[in-house]
């Protein structure tokens, strides 16, 4: 079984455990690791949060549906055997979140 670390606590989160971000395959667990992520000022008195953008690899998190499926499916076309966005992405068809619902 697939496990990878929550970025805030290194605890070991099953695949199907926690919220990930749908630009990269990192993972924090649910409840206190990610209110307190999404919610930490950055430094140096900007007035953003650091829930504003992606733990990992700092992009900025979609602010609509349509932005969390293009990322997702820009993950999931590399062909780097993101197995995690591929499923994603077709839970996003399915349930037409950000696209057209397409149960094929």
């Amino acid at each position: 079984m697939a496990t990878s670390p929550c970025v805030i606590c290194q605890e070991e989160l099953r695949s199907w455990e926690g919220r990930h971000w749908s630009c990269c395959k990192l993972k924090v667990c649910e409840g206190p690791c990610f209110e307190k992520l999404m919610q930490a000022p950055v430094p140096g008195g900007s007035g953003r949060r650091l829930g504003d953008t992606c733990p990992g690899c700092r992009t900025p998190l979609p602010r609509t549906d349509e932005e969390a499926f293009s990322m997702v499916k820009t993950r999931a076309e590399r062909g780097s055997g993101d197995a995690g966005a591929q499923c994603s992405l077709a839970r996003m068809y399915r349930d037409g979140k950000g696209v057209r619902q397409d149960m094929a």
